[in-house]
């Protein structure tokens, strides 16, 4: 999915204003789209359950297995709302680095499920798997900061 919203053109704005269901208003509104940012930004957080899991000792009693489920469902979903609030426009600045680094995100965590998927310990692919891991954390690192500059971005200009 990350692939597919960095690669395919942006989704067009209508030729006309006669056009049924003017889809450009969910990225062009301000309502529209500070809802489906906030929405984003909800799923992200909650995404991040996933880590206090292991932090947390009452979360521990809940399978491993259905939480990285979860956060991957939550990964799609994020993409999908990304889908609706920028239209699969890049950005440019500040904005496409913060575009690239979730839809990073969504590319590594997928590769990374895949990996999981696949099965096996040990050897090349435990290796393989931890650098992944380490790649989707540092790709994680940078969102607070890009997402922070864009929210001041937002609401400062």
């Amino acid at each position: 999915m990350s692939l597919a919203i960095a690669a395919l053109a942006p989704l067009p704005y209508p030729q006309s204003l006669e056009d049924p269901w003017p889809i450009e208003l969910l990225w062009q509104d301000g309502i529209a789209m500070q809802v489906s940012g906030y929405v984003l930004l909800a799923l992200t957080f909650v995404g991040l359950s996933f880590s206090l899991r292991k932090r947390w000792a009452r979360l521990r009693r809940f399978d491993y297995r259905g939480w990285r489920l979860f956060h991957g469902c939550l990964g799609v979903l994020g993409l999908a709302v990304l889908i609706l609030h920028t239209g699969m426009h890049l950005g440019v600045g500040l904005n496409r680095l913060l575009m690239l680094d979730y839809l990073g995100l969504g590319l590594v965590g997928g590769l990374m499920g895949l990996m999981i998927g696949l099965g096996g310990n040990g050897g090349p692919r435990q290796v393989a798997q931890r650098m992944v891991q380490r790649l989707h954390l540092g790709l994680f690192w940078l969102f607070p900061v890009l997402l922070l500059f864009h929210i001041l971005a937002v609401y400062y200009y």
